[in-house]
């Protein structure tokens, strides 16, 4: 049996994930800007809210005025 170190112990509670999402259209604007955003979380419900987080501080654009168009688990390889 191989004996893990801390940090390969910690990698495997922490996954990556790719979430893409944008404003929702208005007329005002059609075709809002989309954001690519690259996480590393335990799960996709906490990605999908740390997105917000961030879009809500950086961005200006809350939850209920935006659509998430992709996420996306990016896999380790070993």
């Amino acid at each position: 049996m191989v004996k893990e170190n801390k940090a390969q112990i910690a990698l495997k509670k922490v996954r990556q994930y790719l979430l893409v999402g944008r404003g929702k259209p208005t007329p005002k604007d059609p075709e809002p800007k989309v954001y690519r955003m690259r996480l590393f979380t335990p799960n996709s419900v906490v990605a999908k809210s740390r997105f917000w987080s961030f879009m809500r501080k950086q961005k200006k654009i809350k939850h209920s005025n935006g659509e998430l168009i992709a996420i996306h688990e990016v896999l380790f390889r070993y």
